[in-house]
């Protein structure tokens, strides 16, 4: 008789019994407060996602943040923008902290979450929307939105200034009244609020004098210079192909990325030669590495341009040195990567007006396979509410792994499923890995403590082993409860999880994601 397919399945006295349901309704684990947050600071970008609406996730993180201490809202604050590299909650945490008149901590905090103009607009927006309690700056916080305009040269303030309403940095200048240092910042602020004297003009950056110049002309010859302003300024003149083609040329890496459609619709491209030259560039080592670019970040343009096999194969060289810090975990590896079709949403939320093509499956799928190509001994075990193989060849591309990967599932969610596979089979392994929106339900295992009972006998008979969860989705609850150097539960995107995870498995790290986040310095 096989004994394994018969074992008895009660309930380990070592299990602790759910607390809590998921959004999803199957019973569950809560996580503490500050966990709960730190979990919606690196995934919660206040659009609709498969079980939470976007009203629901800002309800939710107001709620905790009323339960957590100003030093660390401050602390995840910082975190979250600097290594989840997030936009909307680390806003609304510094709003926050405003509001509750935490000046010397919003001093202390501000331009590390405010690193661009983009977050300053964001957190004057959140306060000026009542959304945080309160509709005025305040002294403090005034002063800290004054500085950051004066800190700036006016060619940094043009540059900052193009691409954002409501509020424009306009509003910000017109809202805040910062004295401006020197006569060129002067101009620049009268030049960016439309109250520029001819007596000024002199003084503004000679590349915004010639910006000015080129917006009377009707159709711009080719031969003429186009000044070094940002692109988005430009789309709106008629410039000739090869005007493009250098504006182009000039453009930082990850904003060449973002944009080879726009500029495949200028005719860019129509140039073998030039095609060359933009691939020499997605594929360039050094600029890769210098933007730093989100691994799914290069998937989503993968998946959105079909210009030219030779910018594909590029961007699949760029997504090779983008992974290329993964990891190399001791012992065997076992990731588990949920194909259930909650994680067929988008993976940053939708939102009325923005719309990727990324789903939360891509994003899982991507995390495995970067797994694998440095683990090459790695399990890879697709699952919903049951188990798929995978058979996936560790030498082949990221981007070929990945897009194998996510065309598994579509089913139900029972986190349980690979853990049970590996029990039933008596498996051994040092290393498991679950990448999941973590709202398991479905039947009698998946929704009722039963990946945390499975997990309680798989550690008893690897005794060594740890298990990391990855939500990339916001929410509260886990399906495997807190164990100081054997489980951990980690939220986010961003490549930094991959430190987290050899930091636990290799460096046998005790800390929890809370206690990351609050050990964070930045150095």
């Amino acid at each position: 008789m096989n004994k394994n397919l018969f074992r008895n399945r009660c309930r380990s006295r070592n299990t602790p019994r759910p607390d809590t349901r998921n959004h999803a309704g199957g019973l569950a684990y809560s996580k503490t407060n500050e966990h709960a947050l730190a979990q919606y600071a690196v995934t919660g970008t206040f659009s609709n996602t498969f079980y939470v609406s976007a009203g629901e996730q800002v309800k939710e993180i107001q709620a905790l943040a009323n339960e957590c201490s100003s030093e660390f809202l401050a602390k995840l604050a910082v975190y979250s923008r600097e290594v989840g590299r997030m936009k909307d909650v680390p806003a609304y945490l510094l709003a926050t902290l405003a509001a509750r008149g935490e000046t010397e901590l919003v001093k202390t905090i501000f331009n590390r979450v405010c690193n661009n103009s983009k977050m300053l607009l964001n957190f004057m927006h959140l306060i000026r929307s009542g959304a945080v309690g309160r509709r005025s700056f305040g002294t403090a916080v005034k002063r800290c939105i004054q500085r950051w305009l004066q800190d700036r040269s006016a060619y940094k303030l043009y540059i900052a200034s193009v691409g954002h309403s409501n509020p424009s940095l306009a509003d910000a200048i017109k809202m805040v009244h910062p004295r401006p240092v020197g006569r060129e910042q002067q101009a620049m602020f009268s030049y960016l609020i439309g109250k520029l004297s001819d007596e000024n003009y002199q003084y503004l950056p000679e590349d915004i004098q010639q910006f000015e110049a080129l917006k009377e002309m009707g159709d711009v010859p080719d031969e003429y210079e186009i000044p070094d302003v940002p692109f988005r300024a430009l789309t709106n003149l008629k410039l000739g192909v090869n005007a493009w083609r250098d504006i182009a040329r000039n453009m930082p890496w990850n904003t060449l990325r973002m944009n080879l459609n726009m500029l495949e619709k200028r005719g860019v491209f129509g140039s073998s030669a030039f095609v060359d030259e933009v691939a020499a560039k997605l594929a360039n080592p050094e600029l890769v590495r210098q933007c730093n670019v989100f691994p799914y970040q290069l998937l989503t343009t993968y998946q959105n341009v079909t210009i030219d096999s030779r910018i594909s194969n590029a961007l699949q060289e760029a997504m090779e040195i983008a992974t290329e810090n993964v990891p190399t975990f001791r012992g065997r590896t076992v990731v588990g990567v949920d194909v259930s079709s909650s994680m067929s949403w988008v993976a940053m939320g939708r939102r009325t007006g923005s719309y990727s093509v990324t789903k939360c499956v891509d994003v899982a799928a991507l995390f495995a396979v970067c797994v694998l190509r440095q683990n090459k001994n790695a399990s890879i075990m697709p699952f919903d509410n049951r188990l798929y193989n995978a058979h996936l060849n560790p030498f082949d591309s990221v981007m070929t792994n990945a897009q194998t990967l996510r065309s598994f599932g579509g089913g139900g969610t029972d986190c349980s499923v690979p853990l049970r596979h590996l029990n039933n089979t008596r498996a051994k392994a040092e290393n498991i890995i679950y990448v999941s929106d973590n709202e398991s339900w479905f039947g009698r295992h998946g929704g009722r403590g039963g990946t945390a009972q499975e997990w309680t006998e798989f550690h008893s008979r690897n005794p060594k082993s740890k298990l990391v969860n990855i939500d990339i989705t916001p929410n509260t609850t886990t399906q495997t409860p807190e164990r100081e150097g054997v489980v951990l539960n980690v939220g986010g995107f961003s490549d930094a999880v991959f430190t987290v995870m050899d930091d636990f498995f290799n460096r046998e790290s005790g800390e929890d994601f809370v206690s990351i986040v609050e050990n964070y310095s930045g150095d």
